[in-house]
């Protein structure tokens, strides 16, 4: 038995010109809310924007989780015992504080994201 599919059923819809959006959260960070995309302007690294509210939330949760580990385990999966916020404040690849990133639009090209988004205050 064989399937028969439409053209109807089956229409291609490419992305729109000129657009190049990001995710309304990140779900590996308790969905903190992407508040933008910025570049670092040293290395190039592309990093999600995330408010310091939200980053503060997964300290706390990570933390939480951390707990339950003993202290190799937790060594293993974040090199230390206890996280903070300080992990947020620098890009993921050279280190250059997050201060010194510069937004990006929304139509503007930009590249893999680092897995580590950095704290943009809101204002």
């Amino acid at each position: 038995m064989s399937t028969i599919h439409t053209a109807t059923e089956l229409k291609f819809k490419p992305a729109r010109k000129g657009r190049n959006p990001w995710p309304k959260t990140l779900g590996a960070f308790h969905e903190a809310k992407v508040v933008g995309m910025y570049r670092c302007r040293t290395c190039g690294c592309d990093h999600y924007g995330i408010s310091a509210e939200d980053a503060a939330a997964w300290v706390v949760a990570t933390n939480v989780f951390l707990t339950a580990l003993d202290e190799a385990e937790a060594v293993e999966i974040y090199g230390t015992r206890t996280v903070s916020v300080a992990r947020f404040m620098r890009c993921f690849f050279c280190g250059a504080t997050a201060s010194s990133l510069v937004a990006l639009r929304k139509d503007e090209p930009h590249s893999e994201p680092s897995p580590l988004p950095i704290i943009v205050e809101l204002p």
